[in-house]
């Protein structure tokens, strides 16, 4: 088991804890955070944003997760 905290990838490590957080996931897959990940970006979320404290980005990032959440149970 990962923590959060032990992933390399800074997105992976907010996506994970999200997801630890608000949706009940203890140790998600790679797999999901990627697919988060492009899914935010080709929302029009921007990462750089994200970190510099940007809440539409960060609203942005919290309705990406839970729809492809959603996705996933679905």
């Amino acid at each position: 088991m990962s923590l959060p905290r032990e992933r390399e990838r800074a997105d992976y490590r907010v996506i994970a804890r999200i997801l630890q957080l608000s949706h009940g996931q203890p140790n998600p897959k790679d797999s999901l955070l990627e697919k988060i990940s492009i899914a935010f970006t080709s929302k029009g979320g921007s990462w750089v944003l994200f970190f510099q404290g940007n809440p539409k980005h960060s609203k942005l990032l919290k309705v990406v997760i839970k729809v492809v959440v959603k996705k996933e149970k679905g």
